[in-house]
């Protein structure tokens, strides 16, 4: 558990998602870009936020074509609308 502020982490998640688009992102490379930023974020935090993102639409998780067992996240149209918006 971490004490980061969950709106700016989400919105720190899906702005590297953004930039990574249409390519995903495993959470090994999702976790080093966040802390690069500052956020002190476990993989937990991580997987928690995401979920949340999942559930409104704006990030879906995908299965890497090499190793199906490793999951990678995705923005969504969705995604990309809301953080082009400016909405958050």
């Amino acid at each position: 558990m971490t004490n980061e502020d969950p709106y700016e982490l989400r919105r720190a998640i899906l702005a590297q998602l953004e930039a990574a688009y249409p390519a995903s992102m495993p959470e090994e490379s999702m976790l080093s870009v966040l802390k690069l930023c500052g956020f002190e974020v476990d993989g937990a935090e991580l997987k928690r936020q995401c979920q949340y993102l999942c559930e409104r639409g704006f990030v879906r998780f995908v299965s890497s074509k090499i190793s199906p067992s490793q999951t990678r996240t995705r923005i969504t149209p969705e995604g990309v609308d809301y953080i082009q918006s400016g909405g958050f």
